[in-house]
């Protein structure tokens, strides 16, 4: 326990007065602090070899990159996902279809805000424009050639 104490301390003297520690540092700020956190355990894995830090920043940032483009894309696809379930049906029971799926996408891309009551009935709202009410896959259709 002692060492470690003894190692955090160090790590943060490095951070604060070593300008080449303070430089990799800075480079995985951004991506947060248990990255640079990382870099200190590599560090002194390696015992304290400056040789071995260009390498192990890089390999750092490379993880740390691939580990934010995997959340962004997770995120992305979970919130297709509860968008899509959430026009699941429409008001008439029906399984509402690619195509109308995109209708919608495409009309809140255009600045329509959509939104769905307990009955299911789809409002498209924009403006000062009135409402749309969708009821099936044929009203989302016909909408579509509206917007």
């Amino acid at each position: 326990m002692r060492f470690l104490i003894f190692q955090s301390e160090k790590w943060n003297a490095l951070l604060k007065y070593d300008p080449e520690i303070s430089a990799a540092a800075k480079q995985l700020r951004a991506f947060g602090d248990r990255w640079v956190e990382e870099l200190g355990r590599a560090y002194f894995a390696l015992e304290e070899d400056r040789s071995y830090l260009p390498n192990i920043v890089r390999k750092l940032v490379e993880e740390a990159e691939s580990e934010a483009e995997g959340e962004a894309t997770r995120a992305k696809r979970e919130a297709a996902e509860r968008w899509a379930s959430r026009f699941a049906r429409t008001a008439r029971g029906e399984v509402c279809t690619e195509a109308s799926l995109g209708i919608l996408r495409t009309a809140e891309s255009r600045g329509y805000v959509l939104s769905i009551d307990n009955t299911r009935i789809i409002t498209a709202t924009k403006g000062r424009r009135g409402a749309y009410y969708l009821y099936s896959n044929d009203d989302i259709e016909q909408f579509g050639k509206n917007i």
